[in-house]
């Protein structure tokens, strides 16, 4: 009865540990269901049949699929690591279309008493990258003490992952976990061009690029059972006959100022440099892709923008009400040129989700929300470092705080439907002759830091919780 006392639903489970000491199954089955207070103490009683208790346990596991079971399904799971069969439990770290279970066992595994060593002597095991990245998040809530006493070479581990890993999943993952116990991060040289089996580097202006390998389908959307969902997130498959890598992190102060020192973005939301530029408007966004393309030295038959001076015209041509097509500027093979560019809608949600087909790329439960999302329930009025919260399985972070994200996309591009007008008709968040804007921000309430959120806003707008990530297409669509 979750309305009484902790101490007294503590006290139940030292009175039902003792009453079903000889029956294994009852004890499985309300650990099962124990919070991290009564959880030990149903442990210690079914650890006393450990075999039987091993097999009663693996019987949840083989419910995976019912996700009303899966909070009890990971405490099996937690149970099954306490008695040392963490092999039964690593294979439901892998990434799935639901990862509600990975997610929570991610979560976990420190506030159910899971030693650190449990993860770390995995740490350099044969694993899938997603396996790998997962056992890298649930290391970074314990603190750096409890893990350097438990194993001295874990430092050495991490920084090899950081460094070394073919996967940007596993890459981000370690980054992060060197920033939640604030240790240095090792130099990785940069390069402009994606080199070796790695699918993401580090280009000349210091951005993390994640190249996503195609060609790629997906449900862009969401469905009619999602939770505050709006009409106009109309479910359609998308499809990417190419190649494109995009930042993993949103685009920081310190680089943008690499472009425009004297860019006047609100520095009381970001109070250090590697919080995301803010204050970006559409032309702002596609003028610093187009100076990181001439970084680069990107030939100008594969610019995705003309040179700033025409961006500015045409900014200027906007302000003074001209009626103007922006588009009709823009190559109409952009989407087949390597310079670098805004990401589309489509590609924006693909690579948020991170292969989920759930509300947010961690699952479906907001209760886990705050470990991935700065937003109005934990930011404080304020964006924070883009290496804050924990990143998505393809290596992305913030994709669901900090600042909203501009997209290429106009929103003329979205089809027509009933569904559409009457969402338009009554105030929604996308409105005609609009860019289509991404993720949650700041300020955000929960419901709009969904993955199939959307958004959009006249290109020219300027306001702090505003900014962007960028894209390059790898390889040219097919014919």
């Amino acid at each position: 009865d979750e309305s009484r006392s902790e101490s007294q639903r503590s006290r139940v489970a030292v009175l039902l540990a003792q009453f079903a000491a000889d029956s294994p199954s009852k004890l499985a089955n309300w650990l099962t269901d124990a919070d991290a207070e009564q959880f030990p103490i149903l442990l210690a009683a079914l650890s006393q049949h450990r075999d039987i208790a091993i097999d009663e346990l693996q019987d949840w596991l083989r419910l995976r699929e019912n996700s009303g079971a899966v909070t009890r399904q990971a405490r099996a799971a937690l149970a099954l690591m306490h008695l040392g069969r963490a092999d039964l439990v690593l294979p439901l770290l892998e990434t799935t279309p639901h990862p509600d279970l990975r997610s929570i066992l991610i979560a976990s595994m420190k506030p159910y008493g899971v030693p650190p060593k449990t993860i770390i002597e995995h740490l350099d095991g044969e694993f899938p990258p997603s396996t790998q990245s997962a056992m890298l998040l649930a290391l970074g809530e314990y603190t750096h003490a409890e893990v350097a006493t438990s194993h001295d070479e874990v430092d050495a581990l991490v920084a090899e992952n950081y460094q070394d890993a073919t996967d940007a999943g596993v890459h981000s993952a370690a980054e992060w976990l060197l920033h939640q116990w604030n240790l240095e991060r090792p130099e990785i040289s940069k390069r402009s061009t994606q080199l070796g089996t790695a699918n993401w580097w580090i280009n000349p202006a210091n951005l993390t690029m994640v190249a996503i390998h195609g060609p790629n389908e997906f449900v862009m959307g969401s469905p009619a059972t999602e939770s505050t969902r709006d009409p106009i997130e109309i479910q359609q498959i998308r499809r990417f006959n190419y190649s494109f890598a995009i930042s993993a992190h949103e685009v920081t102060a310190e680089q943008y100022l690499q472009f425009k020192a004297d860019f006047p973005y609100a520095r009381d939301v970001a109070r250090s440099t590697d919080c995301p530029i803010n204050k970006a408007n559409w032309f702002d966004a596609i003028r610093f892709c187009r100076w990181l393309s001439e970084q680069e030295d990107i030939p100008e038959s594969e610019m995705c923008y003309p040179p700033i001076e025409d961006i500015n015209r045409l900014e200027d041509a906007v302000t003074q009400d001209v009626t103007t097509d922006i588009d009709a500027a823009l190559p109409a093979d952009l989407l087949s040129r390597t310079g670098y560019r805004l990401p589309t809608e489509a590609e924006w949600e693909f690579a948020a989700r991170g292969g989920a087909q759930t509300a947010w790329h961690f699952g479906s439960d907001d209760n886990y929300l705050p470990g991935y999302c700065q937003y109005l329930f934990n930011a404080n009025e304020r964006t924070w470092p883009v290496v804050e919260k924990r990143p998505n399985a393809y290596g992305l972070f913030g994709v669901y705080g900090n600042v909203q994200e501009w997209c290429h996309s106009l929103t003329e591009d979205v089809p027509a439907s009933d569904e559409l007008a009457t969402a338009l008709g009554s105030g929604a968040d996308v409105r005609p002759s609009e860019r289509f804007v991404r993720g949650g921000y700041y300020r955000a309430m929960t419901k709009l830091t969904r993955s199939a959120k959307r958004f959009s806003y006249p290109p020219r707008t300027r306001v702090s919780f505003m900014g962007f990530r960028v894209v390059k297409t790898l390889k040219a669509r097919s014919t």
